[in-house]
Parts: structure tokens; sequence; C-alpha cells
């Protein structure tokens, strides 16, 4: 699915989350995500390639016009 975010659309996957093992850093609140479900989010303009891709909770995505990431969305 394809969602706007700082000017730009970016594709927007939901995970589960579970059995990962990767130390996943949120970048709206710079929270660890811990194995929970949440969205990975890259850019849909095809811009970077898969070290592009961000982990945010699914909180932190659905505010993300209110609550500014308090590091690079990028």
């Amino acid at each position: 699915m394809r969602q706007p975010y700082a000017g730009s659309q970016w594709f927007v996957r939901r995970v589960a989350g579970a059995g990962s093992g990767a130390p996943y850093r949120c970048p709206g609140c710079q929270q660890q995500l811990g194995g929970i479900p949440h969205v990975v989010v890259w850019p849909a303009e095809g811009i970077g390639g898969l070290e592009d891709r961000r982990h945010w909770h699914l909180a932190c995505w659905a505010h993300r016009e209110t609550r500014p990431p308090r590091g690079s969305y990028r």
C-alpha cells in the first residue's frame, strides 16, 4: 500500500515482527521494536535501496504527521 509522508509517497507493509531478531529502532520515537507487530516503510519513488527501509511502531506511523520523528525519517 502507498501512503503520503513528508511530501513523498511511501510503500507501507505491515509485519508480524515475531522471530525477526533484528534490533530495529523506530524513527518516530527512537525506541526499539522488540519483535512486536509494526510497519516497514520505504520510498515509493524508487530512491535508494533496501537500506532505506524503516521500521515504525504502528502508533508512531499512524501519528507521523502530528508527531515529527526524533531522528531522520530517511
